[in-house]
């Protein structure tokens, strides 16, 4: 194993004031190193010698981390190497640092664990019907405590109605974003044609402790090229987490309902009858003006008139996120 000779003299310190206010410091360590021979491993001679900084360890009450280093061979002697250790106070998370323990990632970079970005995204979405009332928030009226509280657990109009429109609310949304090397070739290449594929799906299982359907992939980008000495592709990710799942969810409404004479179970969304019979909703059997009524999510009207059924559509492809590496 090379050995530390001496910790040279020479050295310099920077600090500079960084954008949040914090002070951001840097040194650079000098270390005489003697190889065991002429034609030992550089890297070796660089990282694997006793004593010198180590990339992911914390140095000092400055918690100084290694950020890079160099060396140069003397020309007096060939056995005998300069080595430089850059430290920082200031280290961003790079991509090749696993998120979990800190450690640096080496080698394959298609195998790495991807570091995970948190964002928040703002997106507008109609809601249908409210979130569930708890005991407390709800008016005396209703067998509740708050004299200021809800009046009702459904959106409805003053008539018990459900509203035909929803509301438009803007909501926040938290995403991450993620950068993972995908090979190019050999046994497990994916094409371009695949990453395409990838783009706006929902995890059609339980991914990352979430139900399915509630994390939305786009890819941001995808480049192929050389990335620490391997021929991959360097794909960027986002997932978009909504608790309520991506489905465009609609009220059960309408002005007509299929006649259950003719269609005693309802209708099959996907293949209904070509010579479906309808009956319009009456205000009442004295008043035979139309009115929207609520259906049960097969076209007949529903038993509670208050409640419609709720209809889910869907807006995206689900696929298995398995080729994710996220932990």
């Amino acid at each position: 194993m090379p050995s530390v000779i001496c910790n040279k003299i020479e050295g310099q310190i920077t600090t500079r004031r960084k954008s949040d206010g914090t002070v951001a410091i840097d040194q650079d360590w000098h270390f005489r190193i003697q190889a065991d021979s002429y034609d030992q491993n550089r890297e070796t001679v660089l990282h694997g010698t006793s004593g010198v900084p180590e990339y992911g360890a914390i140095y000092g009450p400055l918690a100084l981390q290694l950020v890079g280093a160099e060396g140069t061979r003397m020309q007096e002697h060939s056995l005998l190497w300069d080595c430089v250790y850059h430290l920082s106070n200031s280290v961003d998370d790079a991509e090749n640092t696993n998120q979990s323990t800190g450690a640096p990632q080496t080698g394959d970079p298609t195998l790495w664990v991807p570091v995970v970005e948190l964002g928040f995204e703002e997106y507008e979405e109609v809601f249908r019907s409210s979130l569930t009332i708890d005991a407390d928030e709800r008016h005396p009226d209703l067998g509740g405590g708050d004299p200021n509280g809800y009046n009702a657990i459904a959106w409805t109009n003053s008539a018990a109605i459900p509203y035909d429109t929803g509301f438009s609310m803007r909501k926040r949304i938290i995403t991450r974003q993620f950068v993972q090397y995908e090979k190019a070739s050999g046994l497990g290449a994916v094409t371009i044609d695949q990453i395409e594929s990838r783009d706006d799906t929902l995890n059609k299982s339980v991914f990352l402790g979430r139900p399915k359907r509630t994390m939305k992939l786009n890819v941001l980008k995808a480049v192929l090229g050389f990335y620490y000495g391997v021929r991959c592709w360097r794909v960027d990710y986002q997932l978009s987490y909504k608790k309520n799942d991506w489905r465009i969810k609609q009220h059960d409404v309408s002005w007509e309902y299929v006649d259950p004479a003719v269609h005693p179970s309802g209708l099959d969304a996907e293949s209904p009858p070509s010579d479906i019979k309808y009956i319009a909703f009456q205000r009442s059997q004295y008043d035979s003006d139309p009115r929207m009524g609520a259906l049960n999510g097969k076209g007949l009207p529903a038993t509670n008139q208050f409640r419609p059924a709720m209809r889910y559509h869907k807006a995206y492809e689900s696929i298995e996120f398995s080729f994710i590496r996220l932990t």
